[in-house]
């Protein structure tokens, strides 16, 4: 079973489960394994925001320092 992971609508990975039991995924655990996704997806999306902030600050105290110089 695979699910999309979904950040403002947009697919950027696809999470996938498999069992050898016949019939195992219910529509509740796809509705389990799709939460579960998109808290997922909500975490990198965060991780990626928090690089992103720290090299954008670095780039400012690089512009700060080179300013005072």
């Amino acid at each position: 079973m695979g699910v999309p992971m979904r950040i403002k609508g947009q697919v950027i990975g696809l999470l996938t489960l498999d069992s050898a039991i016949p019939n195992f995924f219910t529509p509740a655990l796809a509705a389990r394994l799709q939460a579960f996704a998109d808290q997922a997806a909500i975490a990198l999306e965060n991780a990626r925001l928090l690089d992103e902030t720290r090299q954008r600050l670095a780039e400012l105290e690089g512009w700060s320092l080179s300013s005072q110089a």
